[in-house]
Protein backbone atom coordinates (compact mmCIF):
# COMPACT_ATOMS: atom_id res chain seq x y z
CA UNK A 1 0.00 0.00 0.00
CA UNK A 2 1.42 3.64 -0.99
CA UNK A 3 0.98 6.22 1.68
CA UNK A 4 1.36 9.95 0.95
CA UNK A 5 3.64 12.12 3.26
CA UNK A 6 -0.08 13.07 5.09
CA UNK A 7 -0.63 9.61 5.63
CA UNK A 8 -3.37 9.66 3.34
CA UNK A 9 -4.77 7.22 0.80
CA UNK A 10 -6.00 8.12 -2.76
CA UNK A 11 -9.02 5.74 -3.93
CA UNK A 12 -7.20 5.56 -6.98
CA UNK A 13 -4.17 3.79 -5.44
CA UNK A 14 -5.90 1.06 -3.00
CA UNK A 15 -4.91 -2.19 -4.78
CA UNK A 16 -7.57 -5.07 -4.23
CA UNK A 17 -5.34 -6.46 -2.10
CA UNK A 18 -5.26 -3.51 0.22
CA UNK A 19 -8.87 -3.06 0.14
CA UNK A 20 -9.45 -6.56 1.40
CA UNK A 21 -6.75 -6.16 3.56
CA UNK A 22 -8.14 -4.44 6.67
CA UNK A 23 -12.04 -3.70 7.23
CA UNK A 24 -13.66 -1.03 8.44
CA UNK A 25 -13.98 -0.98 12.17
CA UNK A 26 -14.26 1.54 14.95
CA UNK A 27 -11.24 0.60 17.16
CA UNK A 28 -9.22 1.35 13.98
CA UNK A 29 -9.94 4.76 14.65
CA UNK A 30 -8.19 7.51 17.24
CA UNK A 31 -10.35 9.58 18.78
CA UNK A 32 -9.22 12.78 17.06
CA UNK A 33 -10.70 10.76 13.73
CA UNK A 34 -13.88 9.79 15.14
CA UNK A 35 -14.19 13.59 16.21
CA UNK A 36 -13.26 14.96 12.26
CA UNK A 37 -16.16 12.64 10.91
CA UNK A 38 -18.76 13.51 13.66
CA UNK A 39 -17.99 17.38 12.05
CA UNK A 40 -18.39 16.24 8.71
CA UNK A 41 -21.81 14.60 9.34
CA UNK A 42 -23.20 17.90 11.27
CA UNK A 43 -21.62 19.61 8.51
CA UNK A 44 -23.28 17.17 6.20
CA UNK A 45 -26.83 18.36 7.82
CA UNK A 46 -26.21 22.18 7.83
CA UNK A 47 -25.47 21.82 3.99
CA UNK A 48 -28.36 19.85 2.99
CA UNK A 49 -30.86 22.46 5.38
CA UNK A 50 -29.43 25.46 3.78
CA UNK A 51 -29.65 23.43 -0.04
CA UNK A 52 -33.48 22.90 0.89
CA UNK A 53 -34.71 26.40 2.52
CA UNK A 54 -32.64 27.80 -0.95
CA UNK A 55 -34.64 25.18 -3.09
CA UNK A 56 -37.78 26.49 -1.44
CA UNK A 57 -36.89 30.08 -1.88
CA UNK A 58 -35.70 29.61 -5.63
CA UNK A 59 -37.84 31.43 -7.89
CA UNK A 60 -39.23 28.96 -11.03
CA UNK A 61 -37.96 29.19 -14.02
CA UNK A 62 -39.82 29.63 -17.45
CA UNK A 63 -39.90 26.76 -20.03
CA UNK A 64 -37.85 28.76 -22.74
CA UNK A 65 -35.00 29.56 -20.06
CA UNK A 66 -34.82 25.72 -18.10
CA UNK A 67 -34.53 24.76 -22.00
CA UNK A 68 -31.79 27.31 -22.38
CA UNK A 69 -29.92 26.33 -19.55
CA UNK A 70 -30.02 22.73 -19.99
CA UNK A 71 -28.84 23.24 -23.54
CA UNK A 72 -25.68 25.74 -22.63
CA UNK A 73 -24.67 25.57 -19.38
CA UNK A 74 -21.88 27.58 -18.36
CA UNK A 75 -18.68 27.06 -16.76
CA UNK A 76 -19.47 28.90 -13.97
CA UNK A 77 -22.51 26.80 -12.90
CA UNK A 78 -20.48 23.58 -13.89
CA UNK A 79 -17.57 24.61 -12.15
CA UNK A 80 -20.16 24.96 -8.92
CA UNK A 81 -21.67 22.22 -9.53
CA UNK A 82 -17.97 20.15 -9.28
CA UNK A 83 -17.35 22.33 -6.20
CA UNK A 84 -20.62 21.17 -4.75
CA UNK A 85 -19.74 17.52 -5.34
CA UNK A 86 -16.45 18.16 -3.81
CA UNK A 87 -17.49 19.51 -0.73
CA UNK A 88 -20.48 17.16 -0.43
CA UNK A 89 -18.32 14.21 -0.30
CA UNK A 90 -21.29 11.68 0.75
CA UNK A 91 -21.10 9.90 4.12
CA UNK A 92 -22.86 6.87 5.11
CA UNK A 93 -25.58 8.41 7.20
CA UNK A 94 -27.10 6.31 10.33
CA UNK A 95 -30.76 5.74 11.21
CA UNK A 96 -32.12 8.32 13.37
CA UNK A 97 -32.61 6.55 16.67
CA UNK A 98 -28.41 6.46 16.89
CA UNK A 99 -27.88 9.72 15.73
CA UNK A 100 -30.92 11.91 17.01
CA UNK A 101 -28.24 14.90 17.68
CA UNK A 102 -28.43 15.90 14.14
CA UNK A 103 -31.96 15.73 13.85
CA UNK A 104 -33.51 14.54 10.84
CA UNK A 105 -31.71 11.29 8.98
CA UNK A 106 -32.17 9.36 5.98
CA UNK A 107 -34.65 6.61 6.44
CA UNK A 108 -33.55 3.47 8.54
CA UNK A 109 -31.24 1.09 6.37
CA UNK A 110 -30.31 3.96 2.86
CA UNK A 111 -27.17 6.17 2.36
CA UNK A 112 -27.15 9.10 1.26
CA UNK A 113 -25.81 10.04 -2.22
CA UNK A 114 -24.84 6.72 -3.21
CA UNK A 115 -26.85 5.15 -6.33
CA UNK A 116 -24.49 1.87 -6.58
CA UNK A 117 -22.31 -0.35 -4.65
CA UNK A 118 -19.47 0.97 -6.85
CA UNK A 119 -19.92 4.43 -5.47
CA UNK A 120 -20.65 3.09 -2.10
CA UNK A 121 -17.07 1.97 -2.15
CA UNK A 122 -15.66 5.24 -3.70
CA UNK A 123 -17.60 7.53 -1.15
CA UNK A 124 -16.03 5.51 1.98
CA UNK A 125 -12.35 5.94 0.51
CA UNK A 126 -12.77 9.66 0.56
CA UNK A 127 -14.20 9.89 3.82
CA UNK A 128 -10.94 7.59 4.83
CA UNK A 129 -8.96 10.16 2.42
CA UNK A 130 -10.35 13.25 4.34
CA UNK A 131 -10.11 11.38 8.04
CA UNK A 132 -6.14 10.14 7.60
CA UNK A 133 -7.52 6.67 8.41
CA UNK A 134 -6.06 4.16 6.92
CA UNK A 135 -8.56 1.69 6.35
CA UNK A 136 -9.73 -0.65 3.35
CA UNK A 137 -13.13 -2.50 2.71
CA UNK A 138 -12.97 -6.27 2.68
CA UNK A 139 -14.78 -8.72 0.12
CA UNK A 140 -17.19 -9.38 2.52
CA UNK A 141 -18.19 -5.77 2.58
CA UNK A 142 -17.93 -5.27 -0.92
CA UNK A 143 -20.08 -8.09 -1.51
CA UNK A 144 -22.53 -6.89 1.23
CA UNK A 145 -25.02 -4.31 0.97
CA UNK A 146 -25.18 -0.79 2.46
CA UNK A 147 -26.17 -2.25 6.23
CA UNK A 148 -22.63 -3.36 7.25
CA UNK A 149 -20.92 0.28 5.87
CA UNK A 150 -24.38 1.70 8.31
CA UNK A 151 -23.28 -0.50 11.27
CA UNK A 152 -19.88 0.40 11.83
CA UNK A 153 -20.90 4.36 11.50
CA UNK A 154 -23.66 3.37 14.03
CA UNK A 155 -21.21 2.01 16.25
CA UNK A 156 -18.80 5.06 16.04
CA UNK A 157 -21.96 7.10 17.04
CA UNK A 158 -22.94 5.13 19.86
CA UNK A 159 -19.18 5.36 21.19
CA UNK A 160 -19.26 8.88 21.26
CA UNK A 161 -22.34 9.22 23.01
CA UNK A 162 -21.24 6.48 25.65
CA UNK A 163 -17.74 9.01 26.35
CA UNK A 164 -20.02 11.70 26.56
CA UNK A 165 -22.05 10.25 29.21
CA UNK A 166 -18.64 8.96 31.06
CA UNK A 167 -17.30 12.73 31.21
CA UNK A 168 -20.46 14.26 32.52
CA UNK A 169 -20.85 11.19 35.41
CA UNK A 170 -17.40 11.91 36.38
CA UNK A 171 -18.01 15.95 36.72
CA UNK A 172 -21.15 14.93 38.49
CA UNK A 173 -19.27 12.74 41.22
CA UNK A 174 -16.58 15.17 41.52
CA UNK A 175 -18.97 17.68 42.12
CA UNK A 176 -20.83 15.44 45.01
CA UNK A 177 -17.34 14.33 45.89
CA UNK A 178 -15.82 17.71 46.30
CA UNK A 179 -19.21 18.96 48.05
CA UNK A 180 -18.89 16.37 50.84
CA UNK A 181 -15.33 17.06 51.56
CA UNK A 182 -15.86 20.63 52.10
CA UNK A 183 -18.84 19.99 54.14
CA UNK A 184 -16.71 17.47 56.37
CA UNK A 185 -13.76 19.82 56.53
CA UNK A 186 -16.18 22.25 57.66
CA UNK A 187 -18.06 20.17 60.34
CA UNK A 188 -14.85 19.31 61.85
CA UNK A 189 -13.74 23.01 62.15
CA UNK A 190 -16.73 23.91 63.53
CA UNK A 191 -17.57 20.63 65.71
CA UNK A 192 -17.19 20.26 69.13
CA UNK A 193 -18.43 16.73 71.02
CA UNK A 194 -20.73 17.02 73.89
CA UNK A 195 -19.38 16.88 77.43
CA UNK A 196 -21.48 16.75 80.41
CA UNK A 197 -20.23 20.17 82.36
CA UNK A 198 -21.28 18.98 86.11
CA UNK A 199 -18.26 17.47 88.31
CA UNK A 200 -19.06 13.67 88.66
CA UNK A 201 -17.80 13.73 92.42
CA UNK A 202 -19.17 15.38 95.62
CA UNK A 203 -17.77 17.92 97.47
CA UNK A 204 -17.88 18.53 101.53
CA UNK A 205 -18.94 21.99 101.50
CA UNK A 206 -22.57 20.76 99.78
CA UNK A 207 -24.39 17.76 101.00
CA UNK A 208 -22.33 15.62 103.06
CA UNK A 209 -19.44 15.82 105.53
CA UNK A 210 -16.51 13.28 106.06
CA UNK A 211 -17.93 12.03 108.80
CA UNK A 212 -21.31 10.84 107.11
CA UNK A 213 -18.81 8.96 104.74
CA UNK A 214 -16.39 7.34 107.31
CA UNK A 215 -17.72 3.94 106.77
CA UNK A 216 -19.73 4.69 103.34
CA UNK A 217 -18.06 1.28 101.27
CA UNK A 218 -20.97 -0.23 99.58
CA UNK A 219 -20.27 -3.64 98.65
CA UNK A 220 -20.37 -5.64 95.13
CA UNK A 221 -22.88 -8.01 96.21
CA UNK A 222 -25.63 -5.37 95.76
CA UNK A 223 -25.91 -3.28 92.36
CA UNK A 224 -21.44 -2.46 91.65
CA UNK A 225 -22.23 1.60 91.80
CA UNK A 226 -24.25 0.87 95.17
CA UNK A 227 -22.41 3.34 97.74
CA UNK A 228 -21.19 5.73 95.27
CA UNK A 229 -21.80 9.36 96.14
CA UNK A 230 -24.14 10.96 93.72
CA UNK A 231 -22.61 13.79 91.97
CA UNK A 232 -23.03 17.17 93.03
CA UNK A 233 -23.33 20.36 90.58
CA UNK A 234 -21.05 23.01 91.73
CA UNK A 235 -20.87 26.72 89.88
CA UNK A 236 -17.05 27.02 90.57
CA UNK A 237 -15.78 23.91 88.60
CA UNK A 238 -15.71 25.38 84.80
CA UNK A 239 -14.29 22.69 82.29
CA UNK A 240 -11.80 23.53 79.96
CA UNK A 241 -11.76 23.91 76.27
CA UNK A 242 -11.12 21.28 74.24
CA UNK A 243 -9.54 19.11 76.87
CA UNK A 244 -11.22 15.55 76.90
CA UNK A 245 -10.71 12.49 78.97
CA UNK A 246 -11.18 8.71 78.14
CA UNK A 247 -11.23 5.08 79.41
CA UNK A 248 -9.59 2.64 77.72
CA UNK A 249 -10.07 -0.81 79.05
CA UNK A 250 -8.57 -4.09 77.17
CA UNK A 251 -10.94 -7.12 78.37
CA UNK A 252 -10.28 -10.64 78.54
CA UNK A 253 -13.75 -12.04 77.56
CA UNK A 254 -13.27 -15.57 78.37
CA UNK A 255 -12.75 -14.07 82.08
CA UNK A 256 -14.23 -10.43 81.67
CA UNK A 257 -11.29 -9.72 83.46
CA UNK A 258 -9.77 -6.22 82.49
CA UNK A 259 -6.00 -6.85 82.10
CA UNK A 260 -5.23 -3.08 80.09
CA UNK A 261 -6.59 -0.33 82.46
CA UNK A 262 -5.51 3.27 81.01
CA UNK A 263 -7.29 6.41 81.09
CA UNK A 264 -6.49 8.88 78.50
CA UNK A 265 -6.55 12.77 78.56
CA UNK A 266 -6.37 14.43 74.99
CA UNK A 267 -5.93 17.89 74.87
CA UNK A 268 -6.71 19.23 71.64
CA UNK A 269 -6.46 22.61 71.99
CA UNK A 270 -2.31 22.40 72.66
CA UNK A 271 -2.21 19.21 70.69
CA UNK A 272 -0.53 16.78 73.51
CA UNK A 273 -2.06 13.63 75.04
CA UNK A 274 -1.56 12.09 78.58
CA UNK A 275 -1.51 8.31 79.46
CA UNK A 276 -2.13 6.88 83.05
CA UNK A 277 -1.59 3.67 83.37
CA UNK A 278 -3.95 2.38 86.49
CA UNK A 279 -2.55 -1.69 87.67
CA UNK A 280 -4.95 -3.97 87.34
CA UNK A 281 -4.26 -4.92 91.19
CA UNK A 282 -5.22 -1.66 92.63
CA UNK A 283 -6.96 -2.22 95.74
CA UNK A 284 -10.38 -1.87 95.96
CA UNK A 285 -13.12 -1.51 99.28
CA UNK A 286 -15.98 -2.85 97.23
CA UNK A 287 -17.14 -6.01 99.27
CA UNK A 288 -15.53 -9.23 101.25
CA UNK A 289 -14.79 -11.24 97.92
CA UNK A 290 -13.32 -8.33 95.04
CA UNK A 291 -10.18 -6.25 95.98
CA UNK A 292 -8.46 -6.04 93.03
CA UNK A 293 -9.78 -3.19 90.20
CA UNK A 294 -9.35 -6.05 87.62
CA UNK A 295 -12.44 -7.90 88.75
CA UNK A 296 -14.75 -5.07 89.21
CA UNK A 297 -15.66 -5.02 85.54
CA UNK A 298 -16.61 -9.35 86.23
CA UNK A 299 -18.26 -8.36 89.21
CA UNK A 300 -20.33 -5.49 87.06
CA UNK A 301 -21.06 -7.50 84.54
CA UNK A 302 -22.21 -10.60 86.47
CA UNK A 303 -24.62 -8.24 88.55
CA UNK A 304 -25.88 -6.44 85.54
CA UNK A 305 -29.94 -6.59 84.53
CA UNK A 306 -29.27 -6.02 80.63
CA UNK A 307 -28.30 -9.14 78.24
CA UNK A 308 -26.28 -9.22 75.28
CA UNK A 309 -24.46 -6.31 73.90
CA UNK A 310 -26.31 -4.21 76.13
CA UNK A 311 -24.83 -5.83 79.45
CA UNK A 312 -21.42 -5.39 78.07
CA UNK A 313 -21.70 -2.23 77.65
CA UNK A 314 -23.61 -1.74 81.32
CA UNK A 315 -20.27 -2.94 83.04
CA UNK A 316 -17.89 -0.54 81.30
CA UNK A 317 -20.49 2.36 82.28
CA UNK A 318 -20.48 1.06 85.56
CA UNK A 319 -16.25 0.87 85.24
CA UNK A 320 -16.22 4.36 84.03
CA UNK A 321 -18.33 5.48 86.95
CA UNK A 322 -16.25 3.98 89.56
CA UNK A 323 -13.18 5.31 88.30
CA UNK A 324 -14.22 8.83 88.00
CA UNK A 325 -15.60 9.24 91.30
CA UNK A 326 -12.89 7.56 92.89
CA UNK A 327 -10.34 9.61 91.16
CA UNK A 328 -11.87 12.57 90.60
CA UNK A 329 -11.42 12.75 87.11
CA UNK A 330 -14.35 13.49 84.80
CA UNK A 331 -14.58 10.40 81.87
CA UNK A 332 -16.23 11.69 78.63
CA UNK A 333 -16.13 8.69 76.77
CA UNK A 334 -15.06 4.87 76.93
CA UNK A 335 -13.27 2.93 74.43
CA UNK A 336 -13.13 -1.07 74.66
CA UNK A 337 -11.28 -3.72 73.21
CA UNK A 338 -11.40 -7.50 73.23
CA UNK A 339 -7.54 -9.45 72.73
CA UNK A 340 -9.43 -10.44 68.76
CA UNK A 341 -9.33 -7.15 68.21
CA UNK A 342 -5.44 -6.03 69.52
CA UNK A 343 -4.55 -8.39 67.20
CA UNK A 344 -6.58 -7.52 64.37
CA UNK A 345 -5.49 -4.18 64.61
CA UNK A 346 -2.04 -4.13 64.83
CA UNK A 347 -1.77 -6.36 61.85
CA UNK A 348 -3.55 -3.97 60.49
CA UNK A 349 -1.25 -1.03 60.40
CA UNK A 350 1.57 -3.71 59.46
CA UNK A 351 2.80 -4.67 63.13
CA UNK A 352 5.06 -3.07 65.31
CA UNK A 353 8.90 -3.56 65.74
CA UNK A 354 10.30 -3.34 69.13
CA UNK A 355 12.83 -4.33 71.05
CA UNK A 356 11.78 -7.06 73.56
CA UNK A 357 14.01 -6.61 76.52
CA UNK A 358 14.10 -10.33 77.43
CA UNK A 359 13.34 -13.89 76.64
CA UNK A 360 9.44 -14.29 77.45
CA UNK A 361 8.00 -18.06 77.97
CA UNK A 362 4.79 -19.08 79.69
CA UNK A 363 2.51 -21.42 79.11
CA UNK A 364 -1.34 -21.52 80.53
CA UNK A 365 -3.52 -23.93 79.09
CA UNK A 366 -6.60 -22.87 80.81
CA UNK A 367 -6.64 -19.48 79.20
CA UNK A 368 -4.96 -20.78 76.19
CA UNK A 369 -2.43 -19.05 76.49
CA UNK A 370 1.47 -19.74 74.68
CA UNK A 371 3.84 -17.00 74.74
CA UNK A 372 7.23 -17.50 73.41
CA UNK A 373 9.44 -14.83 72.23
CA UNK A 374 13.33 -14.11 71.88
CA UNK A 375 14.98 -11.07 73.51
CA UNK A 376 16.37 -8.66 70.63
CA UNK A 377 15.18 -5.92 68.24
CA UNK A 378 12.52 -7.64 65.73
CA UNK A 379 8.51 -7.47 63.89
CA UNK A 380 5.66 -8.48 65.98
CA UNK A 381 2.90 -9.53 64.32
CA UNK A 382 -0.72 -9.20 65.95
CA UNK A 383 -0.38 -12.63 67.62
CA UNK A 384 3.85 -11.88 68.93
CA UNK A 385 2.15 -8.49 69.89
CA UNK A 386 -0.32 -9.84 71.99
CA UNK A 387 2.32 -12.17 73.80
CA UNK A 388 4.35 -9.36 75.06
CA UNK A 389 1.81 -7.10 76.50
CA UNK A 390 0.51 -10.16 78.17
CA UNK A 391 3.53 -11.27 79.49
CA UNK A 392 3.72 -11.22 83.24
CA UNK A 393 6.02 -13.58 85.14
CA UNK A 394 9.41 -12.43 85.61
CA UNK A 395 8.93 -8.89 86.51
CA UNK A 396 10.65 -8.18 89.58
CA UNK A 397 8.06 -5.33 90.66
CA UNK A 398 4.92 -7.36 89.26
CA UNK A 399 1.84 -5.54 87.33
CA UNK A 400 4.62 -2.27 87.39
CA UNK A 401 6.91 -4.25 85.04
CA UNK A 402 4.22 -5.42 82.89
CA UNK A 403 2.79 -1.70 82.62
CA UNK A 404 6.41 -0.29 81.53
CA UNK A 405 6.25 -3.16 78.79
CA UNK A 406 3.17 -2.01 77.49
CA UNK A 407 4.47 2.04 77.68
CA UNK A 408 7.09 0.82 75.52
CA UNK A 409 5.13 -1.35 73.14
CA UNK A 410 2.47 2.03 73.01
CA UNK A 411 5.13 3.93 72.05
CA UNK A 412 6.26 1.92 69.29
CA UNK A 413 2.23 1.26 68.37
CA UNK A 414 2.33 5.00 67.84
CA UNK A 415 5.05 5.47 65.64
CA UNK A 416 4.38 3.00 63.38
CA UNK A 417 0.42 4.67 62.80
CA UNK A 418 2.05 7.54 62.13
CA UNK A 419 4.77 6.88 59.96
CA UNK A 420 2.20 4.03 57.90
CA UNK A 421 -1.14 5.94 58.16
CA UNK A 422 -3.09 6.54 55.00
CA UNK A 423 -6.50 6.52 53.26
CA UNK A 424 -6.55 2.44 53.05
CA UNK A 425 -4.95 2.24 56.56
CA UNK A 426 -8.06 4.04 58.20
CA UNK A 427 -10.31 2.19 56.35
CA UNK A 428 -9.66 -1.05 57.20
CA UNK A 429 -8.60 0.36 60.87
CA UNK A 430 -12.20 1.97 60.96
CA UNK A 431 -13.88 -2.01 59.94
CA UNK A 432 -11.85 -3.36 62.36
CA UNK A 433 -13.08 -0.88 64.94
CA UNK A 434 -16.58 -2.05 64.08
CA UNK A 435 -16.43 -5.42 64.36
CA UNK A 436 -13.87 -5.63 67.72
CA UNK A 437 -14.12 -2.23 69.92
CA UNK A 438 -17.36 -1.06 72.11
CA UNK A 439 -17.30 2.69 72.34
CA UNK A 440 -19.32 5.40 73.23
CA UNK A 441 -17.74 7.48 70.62
CA UNK A 442 -20.06 8.76 67.63
CA UNK A 443 -18.86 8.59 64.01
CA UNK A 444 -18.47 12.85 64.15
CA UNK A 445 -16.51 12.70 67.23
CA UNK A 446 -14.33 9.96 65.72
CA UNK A 447 -13.54 12.44 63.00
CA UNK A 448 -13.05 14.94 64.85
CA UNK A 449 -10.53 13.52 67.35
CA UNK A 450 -8.77 11.06 64.96
CA UNK A 451 -8.45 14.42 62.75
CA UNK A 452 -4.72 15.64 65.09
CA UNK A 453 -4.61 12.79 66.90
CA UNK A 454 -2.66 10.82 64.80
CA UNK A 455 0.15 13.88 63.85
CA UNK A 456 0.82 14.31 67.95
CA UNK A 457 4.49 14.92 68.28
CA UNK A 458 6.36 11.88 70.17
CA UNK A 459 7.52 14.54 72.87
CA UNK A 460 3.63 15.77 73.58
CA UNK A 461 2.65 12.30 74.38
CA UNK A 462 3.03 11.25 78.12
CA UNK A 463 2.90 8.45 79.91
CA UNK A 464 2.06 8.14 83.47
CA UNK A 465 1.47 5.13 86.39
CA UNK A 466 -1.14 5.69 88.66
CA UNK A 467 1.01 6.46 92.00
CA UNK A 468 0.71 3.50 94.60
CA UNK A 469 3.16 0.95 96.39
CA UNK A 470 2.65 -2.69 97.15
CA UNK A 471 1.03 -3.90 100.36
CA UNK A 472 0.35 -7.52 101.30
CA UNK A 473 -2.53 -9.07 103.63
CA UNK A 474 -0.88 -10.34 106.77
CA UNK A 475 -3.63 -12.77 107.12
CA UNK A 476 -4.15 -14.10 103.31
CA UNK A 477 -1.03 -13.52 101.95
CA UNK A 478 -2.94 -11.85 99.43
CA UNK A 479 -0.69 -9.04 97.81
CA UNK A 480 -2.28 -5.66 96.20
CA UNK A 481 -0.94 -2.15 94.85
CA UNK A 482 -2.51 0.71 97.01
CA UNK A 483 -2.60 3.86 95.64
CA UNK A 484 -0.69 7.03 97.34
CA UNK A 485 -3.60 9.69 97.63
CA UNK A 486 -1.71 12.71 97.72
CA UNK A 487 0.40 11.67 94.42
CA UNK A 488 -2.32 11.01 92.56
CA UNK A 489 -4.22 14.12 93.34
CA UNK A 490 -1.47 16.06 91.91
CA UNK A 491 -1.18 14.11 88.73
CA UNK A 492 -4.94 14.41 88.22
CA UNK A 493 -4.66 17.81 88.56
CA UNK A 494 -1.55 18.33 86.31
CA UNK A 495 -2.38 15.94 83.69
CA UNK A 496 -6.20 14.85 84.02
CA UNK A 497 -8.38 17.94 85.26
CA UNK A 498 -10.65 18.74 82.53
CA UNK A 499 -11.61 21.82 84.93
CA UNK A 500 -10.28 25.29 85.54
CA UNK A 501 -10.08 24.84 89.55
CA UNK A 502 -7.61 21.96 91.29
CA UNK A 503 -9.12 18.79 92.98
CA UNK A 504 -8.98 20.02 96.34
CA UNK A 505 -7.55 17.22 99.01
CA UNK A 506 -10.71 17.33 101.24
CA UNK A 507 -12.23 16.73 98.00
CA UNK A 508 -9.99 13.87 96.91
CA UNK A 509 -9.84 12.19 100.05
CA UNK A 510 -13.92 12.19 100.07
CA UNK A 511 -14.43 10.49 96.89
CA UNK A 512 -11.40 7.93 97.19
CA UNK A 513 -12.31 5.55 100.00
CA UNK A 514 -13.13 3.00 98.30
CA UNK A 515 -9.68 2.62 97.24
CA UNK A 516 -8.75 2.36 100.81
CA UNK A 517 -9.85 0.76 104.23
CA UNK A 518 -9.09 0.97 107.74
CA UNK A 519 -6.59 -1.93 108.18
CA UNK A 520 -3.28 -0.03 108.57
CA UNK A 521 -1.23 -1.98 106.10
CA UNK A 522 -3.75 -0.68 103.37
CA UNK A 523 -4.59 3.12 105.40
CA UNK A 524 -0.66 4.24 105.76
CA UNK A 525 0.09 3.42 102.21
CA UNK A 526 -3.09 5.41 101.26
CA UNK A 527 -2.09 8.23 103.64
CA UNK A 528 1.72 8.40 102.54
CA UNK A 529 2.85 12.05 101.91
CA UNK A 530 3.39 13.07 98.11
CA UNK A 531 5.76 10.64 96.54
CA UNK A 532 6.22 12.06 92.93
CA UNK A 533 5.39 9.93 90.57
CA UNK A 534 8.23 9.19 87.22
CA UNK A 535 6.85 10.33 83.86
CA UNK A 536 8.20 9.56 80.51
CA UNK A 537 7.18 10.89 77.22
CA UNK A 538 7.29 8.84 73.94
CA UNK A 539 10.27 10.58 72.54
CA UNK A 540 12.16 9.64 76.13
CA UNK A 541 10.99 6.00 76.07
CA UNK A 542 12.06 5.70 72.19
CA UNK A 543 15.06 7.45 72.61
CA UNK A 544 16.31 5.57 75.86
CA UNK A 545 13.95 2.36 75.99
CA UNK A 546 12.79 2.21 79.16
CA UNK A 547 13.91 -0.01 82.24
CA UNK A 548 12.18 -3.06 83.39
CA UNK A 549 13.91 -4.80 86.49
CA UNK A 550 13.32 -8.68 85.69
CA UNK A 551 13.40 -11.92 88.54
Amino acid sequence: MMENKNNQIPSNELTDEAKSAHPLTAESLTEEQIDHLMARLTELKKQKTEQQTEDSTAIPATDSDANASAEAPTTENAASEEERESDLSPVIVPDPNCFDELGDAPENGTVSGITSEDDLNTRIYKIAEKTSVEISLSSDLRDEDDSTAIDTYRELVQRKKKQRQLIVALIVAFGVLLFLIILIVGLLRFYRPDVDDTPPFAMPSDTVSQSDTADHTGGIDSPPDDGVLPPVISDSYQRKEDVYNFLVLGIDRAANLSDVIMIVSYDVKNGSISVLSVPRDTYINVGANYHKLNAYFAASYNHSSERGEARYRDAIASMSAFLEVGLCIQIDRYICMDIAGFREIVDTIGGVYLDVPFDMYYEDPEQNLYIDLDAGYQHLDGEKAEMFVRFRKSYLNGDLGRISAQKLFLTALVKQVQRNLDLSTVVSLAKTAVDYVTTDLSVAEIGYFAKNAFSVDMDKIQFTTLPGGGAENPDSGASYYVIYAESVRNIVNAQFNVYERDISRDVFLLNSKKFTSDDPYISKIFLAENIISDSQSAQDIEDHSIEIPTR
